[in-house]
């Protein structure tokens, strides 16, 4: 198994000591502390692995037709706009709760924290967000972190697509298939060292780091056009979408955007 923090290639993850944990009380107050229409996962005390064929598979909050659209729509904007945060996943986190919100009306929220997902390939590639220098009880700061949104019980990454170059960009060569992300978030591993299944996941989220984005993201004077770009651009499968939008900026010039054609293969 190899993992890489956030902006160091292919690092091992922390000591065993460090990470696993059973209901940790730190862990569990930082999650209470989000709205609380989000609950806290509950940590097992039995193996899940044994358990599997009884736990029944909640239906994720968006199919993955629309999935795959959405994140078409939230790349495209990216891509051709200034949009580009330091960290993408803060847009695609803080556009895509705001899309599913206003299209789905379905209650959404952007969270930052540290994150793992355990790969498909071979090695067991552990893919991690966090700062291996932050505090613990945190495992991240502004130096390392991932964001992603909470909806219906269910954890929803739209950077998930684009894992393959995260993986990349760390000297992780291969071609990893490009998947939709929602999974329960009572499905949370109970460590990123007890990830043991493609798709296995961890998170912690920092909920001053999550206030501290997101501030900052609002604080842009185009962050309202970029979220408007981002709702009336899109239409719910199956109706057709147009190929082209376009987007006035705040120095009269307009942006002229061609939607993504990265196709899905699936589901983590």
């Amino acid at each position: 198994m190899r993992g890489g923090w956030q902006g160091a290639p292919c690092a091992p993850l922390p000591p065993a000591h460090a990470l696993v944990r059973m209901a940790h009380p730190a862990e569990r107050k930082v999650w209470n502390a989000l709205p609380q229409y989000v609950p806290a996962p509950s940590h097992r005390t039995t193996n899940r692995y044994q358990n599997k064929a009884r736990m029944p598979t909640p239906r994720p909050p968006i199919p993955l037709a629309d999935y795959q659209r959405i994140f078409r729509v939230l790349k495209t904007v990216l891509d051709a706009t200034d949009a580009d945060t330091p960290h993408p996943s803060v847009f695609f986190s803080v556009a895509g709760a705001h899309l599913v919100e206003q299209i789905y009306k379905k209650k959404c929220q952007p969270v930052a924290g540290a994150a793992f997902y355990r790969m498909d390939d071979a090695a067991g590639t552990i893919l991690s967000f966090a700062d291996r220098n932050a505090a613990h009880d945190a495992l991240s700061s502004d130096k390392g972190f991932h964001c992603w949104i909470l909806c219906d019980g269910h954890v929803i990454d739209f950077t998930a697509p684009l894992f393959r170059e995260s993986l990349q960009a760390r000297g992780v060569a291969g071609n990893h298939a490009r998947k939709m992300f929602q999974k329960p978030l009572q499905s949370l591993a109970d460590s990123p060292l007890l990830m043991r299944e493609p798709g296995d996941f961890y998170m912690l989220p920092n909920v001053d780091l999550t206030r501290e984005i997101l501030e900052k993201f609002f604080a842009r004077d185009d962050a309202a056009d970029l979220l408007n770009v981002c709702t009336h651009w899109y239409r719910k499968p199956p109706k057709d979408i147009p190929r082209e939008a376009s987007m006035a900026r705040n120095d009269g010039s307009e942006t002229r955007m061609t939607l993504s054609g990265i196709s899905l293969v699936g589901a983590w």
